[in-house]
């Protein structure tokens, strides 16, 4: 092809055909600017369906995430709230009285944990992070709400399970239980503990534990873990309602594109 213009350019120049050559010139230079101009095109919608394609399996793993995180909140909502209604029933000494000796222990261990098992799973939004997708326009408003679900919400959600795993005391170690930590065998007061040889010292141990229990000391720690677990119930119902949300979101992105 490029033989077959130098040929016409030699052929109008030896007749001295100048003015010909230079519209021939001119008009070969549109074809070259215009050639230009396709294969930028080309090379834009190239780059715009590779864009897409990213942002769609992008958005795709998010929202993955997401709904794996509705689940993990889900489990921790319920959780907590049978945790705090063991520890309201804890609160209330006729309520306690009333559980068997050989279950309390089961029902006290029951009602006490922290909440660090529900994490926030953020591993797609940390590869876009590295990979430097997040400058891509195509995100617009829906990136803004996935960069704050994924920074100021997961910072401040980690500084609460932070906070409640820091606070927390388990229940049946010495610095709670005190004074009452020599007088308590707890093995013996595991249910379905054989203690047939030695049931006078399976009887002084509950006698032991059931006044730690109605104690102002346990009355106390109790009140303390229920309201940090309520604190947690309220911060772990937003997190899952703010996910939900940006499913939502992300479900009317990936309709349009």
């Amino acid at each position: 092809m490029i033989k077959f213009f130098r040929k016409i350019r030699r052929n109008l120049l030896s007749e001295g055909k100048t003015g010909k050559y230079l519209k021939y010139a001119i008009g070969e230079i549109i074809l070259v600017v215009i050639g230009i101009l396709i294969a930028l095109q080309i090379n834009n919608w190239n780059e715009n369906r590779i864009t897409k394609n990213l942002t769609k399996s992008y958005l795709l793993n998010i929202k993955g995430d997401l709904k794996a995180d509705t689940i993990t909140f889900g489990a921790g909502i319920k959780r907590l709230k049978i945790t705090l209604e063991k520890q309201k029933n804890l609160l209330n000494t006729d309520f306690s009285s009333k559980i068997k000796s050989d279950s309390l222990i089961g029902y006290v261990y029951s009602a006490f944990h922290h909440s660090g098992l529900y994490q926030i799973n953020n591993s797609t939004f940390l590869k876009m992070t590295n990979t430097g997708f997040v400058e891509s326009n195509s995100f617009s408003q829906l990136f803004i709400d996935i960069n704050k679900y994924y920074n100021k919400e997961y910072m401040t959600y980690s500084e609460y399970l932070k906070w409640d795993i820091e606070s927390d005391k388990d229940v049946f170690s010495e610095e709670v239980l005190q004074e009452w930590y020599v007088k308590i065998i707890l093995p013996d007061l595991v249910e379905g503990q054989k203690t047939e040889f030695n049931s006078s010292r399976k009887k002084e141990s509950e006698l032991a534990y059931r006044s730690f229990i109605e104690s102002a000391r346990f009355i106390n720690y109790s009140w303390s873990n229920y309201e940090r677990k309520r604190t947690m119930l309220e911060r772990m119902e937003y997190q899952n309602k703010i996910a939900k949300e940006l499913i939502k979101k992300i479900n009317l992105k990936l309709s349009i594109i």
